[in-house]
């Protein structure tokens, strides 16, 4: 989900309903949405608290040395690839209300 969606559009209520599971569950196995993203090796989230430079520099280095970040990556690009540009969009919606 954080890779079709992003992390700021991904709740972890929606992360239980796409897994037929309860919201505590989800919080059980991952504990909290930066876990969940860690854990789906789809980027990394290192959340206001901990943004320390070091804490960052250190997240950061997580990246290069794993490489299902990069498979999602390209599994990523390949899904943003055949999404319709913004501007369409834009154009879709407006046509719509008119």
């Amino acid at each position: 989900m954080f890779a079709e969606h992003g992390y700021p559009r991904v709740a972890i209520s929606g992360v239980a309903e796409s897994a037929g599971a309860a919201q505590g569950t989800v919080y059980t196995a991952f504990g909290s949405k930066p876990a969940g993203v860690a854990a789906s090796r789809t980027g990394i989230a290192v959340g206001p608290g901990a943004a320390a430079p070091k804490a960052v520099a250190r997240a950061a280095a997580e990246v290069p040395a794993d490489p299902q970040y990069a498979e999602n990556a390209r599994k990523t690009a390949d899904e943003m690839g055949v999404m319709p540009a913004p501007a369409e969009v834009a154009e879709t919606l407006a046509a719509a209300l008119r």
